[in-house]
């Protein structure tokens, strides 16, 4: 059993959380009981130095600074990945959650013999953090992309590695 770290509330719910390269802890928790959860926030930094505490106010009212966004793609009846991304502007800055598995090579036909071609399956991209954007005039400029290390925690992605979520 792995042991992910959170910056949320004790009595809150984990929706995200993962430690970055740089030892910081990403978090994305709703207040309240799952089936009923009373508003949404982000923090970012560590246990004891919480550098991003937004919204201020997590009330119900927070659910309207969170925009999502959910992909996912097919090659027939088979899926070959998805993204997951939560965002938030805050200030002059757009904020990034994203979570991804993308298999970058789907279908690879392997020849057995003159006969017979059977089809294996490359290695997928498995991805996540957070990107933050500075908005501009004509558009966004990257100001980081901080990647998650292989210990993380997502409630809506199955994942052998995060049983256990405390």
């Amino acid at each position: 059993m792995i042991e992910v770290s959170s910056l949320c509330n004790a009595n809150d719910i984990v929706l995200f959380t993962c430690t970055t390269e740089n030892k910081k802890i990403i978090s994305l928790c709703e207040k309240g009981a799952i089936n009923n959860p009373s508003g949404k926030y982000y923090r970012f930094g560590r246990k004891n130095n919480i550098e991003m505490d937004f919204p201020k106010i997590q009330d119900e009212s927070s659910f309207r600074e969170f925009r999502t966004h959910l992909s996912q793609s097919f090659k027939g009846a088979r899926s070959l990945g998805f993204s997951r991304e939560m965002s938030f502007y805050n200030k002059n800055y757009v904020y990034v959650i994203y979570d991804n598995y993308i298999e970058e090579n789907s279908r690879i036909a392997d020849k057995m013999d003159e006969d017979e071609i059977v089809p294996r399956y490359g290695e997928p991209k498995d991805d996540r953090g957070i990107v933050v954007y500075k908005r501009g005039i004509k558009k966004n400029v990257k100001v980081t992309d901080l990647k998650c290390n292989s210990n993380y925690f997502s409630l809506y992605r199955n994942n052998d590695k995060n049983e256990g979520m405390p």
